[in-house]
Order: structure tokens, then sequence, then C-alpha cells
């Protein structure tokens, strides 16, 4: 036998083999039809299967593709706050009035209203002040009882502008801003993230909404354009790896979360999810939407039923695709949306990318 034998040998035993686990995990899916039984955790693994170049342009052609984006908030497109702090509810002051014994060092916390109580000229206003403006209105104050009365103001605790970094920080926790800071400042403050991040699942969330900032893309690909300036009350949440997940919803056994397993193709995923729904499920326009990060993401249309018929590999999925068999023909992304958008406010958190969807829609 010649070398161009063997080749050909071993393209057709390669071929054969992807055939096979194909179908093996069709037939996975077509039992689970009929039952509530969900699948074996454990997905298919084509990691070892080497396509052919035909078959590989036939995989390419059972996904249309349709990339969106959107554009980022960058530090220009907002105002750089000021580098004057000023007071707010949760803070503390110490003040110095004359040197008087009864009013050295006295701490006043600063009230939900934004009030603190001194001796002598009782409640006073100091919500959204600087030091310099406390202190003088102090004075004017202080002058019906003292003669030239000098005050002296300082913030000895900030509490008022509160960030909160969770997930997988060195340090997690609450940072209190005592000045403008930025994505990457914050980051620095919490101590950098653990080697179980999922960096490209950070997500900077504002107003309970996801804000259109690639934090994964700051760090690695130097766009600090969008290393936006904080505000008080924001989110930066990076996930574990460990906390990975995909979604299986619409005309299935068992719709729901699934934790992300490497490798997983959307064929055991369906598996996973106690298979299709008999009869209901129009696997030729089985949709996934997909998130790269807060500002770019893809929507799919794939023919489920070819991969069913072993016509070609299973489609692999990443952390966070949601796959949705629809029960009936789909004319539009914007009815997909609003079919799977019930099921999120029910089901998700902060990580789910329902949140993105909207970003998604604008672009449609």
């Amino acid at each position: 036998m010649n070398l161009s034998e063997q080749g050909g040998n071993k393209i057709s035993i390669l071929t054969l083999l992807s055939r096979s686990l194909t179908v093996l995990a069709a037939i996975l899916i077509i039992v689970s039809c009929g039952s509530n039984q969900t699948a074996s955790d454990s997905p298919v693994n084509y990691k070892e299967v080497a396509l052919s170049e035909s078959d590989q342009k036939v995989d390419q052609a059972a996904v249309k593709r349709q990339p969106v984006s959107v554009s980022p908030i960058t530090r220009d497109s907002e105002p750089q706050p000021s580098n004057d702090y000023v007071v707010g509810p949760g803070d503390e002051l110490t003040i110095n009035v004359n040197g008087e014994e009864s009013m050295r060092e006295l701490r006043l916390s600063v009230d939900g209203n934004g009030f603190i109580q001194l001796p002598i000229v009782n409640r006073i206003n100091v919500l959204n002040l600087s030091v310099a403006e406390i202190q003088e209105n102090l004075v004017s104050a202080f002058t019906r009882e003292f003669i030239d009365p000098w005050v002296v103001v300082t913030v000895s605790r900030y509490r008022s502008r509160p960030i909160y970094m969770l997930g997988e920080f060195q340090s997690p926790g609450v940072i209190h801003m005592e000045r403008p800071t930025n994505i990457t400042q914050a980051l620095g403050l919490a101590g950098g993230m653990t080697d179980k991040a999922y960096l490209e699942g950070a997500r900077l969330l504002r107003d309970d909404k996801i804000v259109a900032v690639d934090v994964e893309a700051i760090l690695n690909q130097g766009r600090f354009d969008q290393n936006v300036w904080l505000r008080s009350g924001d989110t930066l949440y990076v996930p574990s790896v460990q906390e990975l997940k995909i979604y299986v919803l619409g005309a299935v056994q068992e719709p729901g979360v699934q934790p992300y397993q490497k490798e997983i193709g959307v064929l055991a995923a369906i598996a996973a999810a106690g298979g299709a729904v008999k009869g209901e499920a129009k696997l030729k326009d089985t949709r996934i939407i997909r998130t790269y990060s807060a500002v770019s993401g893809e929507l799919m249309t794939i023919d489920v039923a070819d991969l069913l018929r072993g016509r070609r590999p299973d489609f692999q999925l990443r952390p966070g695709d949601i796959v949705f068999i629809p029960n009936r023909p789909i004319a539009n992304w914007n009815l997909v949306i609003n079919q799977i958008a019930p099921t999120f406010q029910l089901v998700s958190d902060v990580l789910a990318p329902f949140v993105e969807i909207e970003f998604l829609i604008q672009n449609q």
C-alpha cells in the first residue's frame, strides 16, 4: 500500500468516526424525546476527531451567523469627576472649632439626609459639599457666637461612595472611593483577580444593567478608552470558571440552566435538557444567542435536524450561550427574544446574558 492510499484510508476512518459520534449524540436526543429523564451529564467529546476540509466547509454552511455589536461608552463620552470629594450620607467628619476643649476632634457622622449635629449651631446640612465649602459654612455659623472663629474640617471615614467588587478578586468586598476611580484602579484596589477568574465574563453593572464596557479588552487589548470612571453604587463582577453556564430553552423537556462543560455541543446540551419535545420542536430553526462581552455578540440559526442525521459534527457551545428551540416558525430575532425574556426574568442571575439582549436588539 502506498502513502497516498494510506492517507485516503486515514481520512475515511476519521470521517466515519466523526459521523458515528454525531449519530451517537443524535440517538441520545431521539431516545429522550419520549421521556422526561435527563441524559448523562458527560457530553460527547469530539476533540480528537479531525475533520476534512470539505466537512469543515459544510459545517460552516450549516450555521447562519449574524455578528452584532454596540458602541461602548468611553472616558471621553462622560465628564471627568471633580477631584474635590463631596460629602454624602455615611461619611464621618472630624471638626475642630477654635481649639476649644469641648469642640476639639469632634467626630460626626453624616446622617441619611446629609446633616451633622454640632454644639451651639445644632444641625448643619453638608450634603454634596466639599470640605472647603463645609468649613466656610461653619465659620459663618459660629460667627454668631465667636469673634473671628476658625474651623478645621477633615473627612475621617469615607463611606458614601461605595463600589462593590464581587467574584474572583483577591480581596472581594466593598471599596469606598476617596477620589475619582476608574476600572483598572478599582481592580488594583481589590488586589487583582484569582487564577479562577473568567475574564471574558467580567461585567460592570450600574443601575441593575450591564454597562457597555469590555473589561477583558481593557486589560488584554489595551482598550483604555473604555477604562471609564466609576460611580457610587457600581458593581464589578468577575465570575469563576467553575460557575460557567449555558441555557437551553424552548421546546425541550426540561428547559433551564446547565453547568458549562468543556467541549459540550448543542446536541449534548439538548439531550441534557431531556431532549426535544416530540412533534413540537422546530429543530431546523434552532437559535443560539452568544455574547462575547458587554459590547459584542452573535446571533446564530442552526439546523439541528441536519446534525441529528449525522451530516455534520455537533456544534460546540461557549459559556453563556442561549440555545432556543422554537415550537413554531420564527420570522425574526425580536420574536425569539420576546419568547425568551419571560423565562430569564424568572431564573436569571447577575451573570445571565439576558441583560445584554437589550443591547443586541438595538442593532436589529
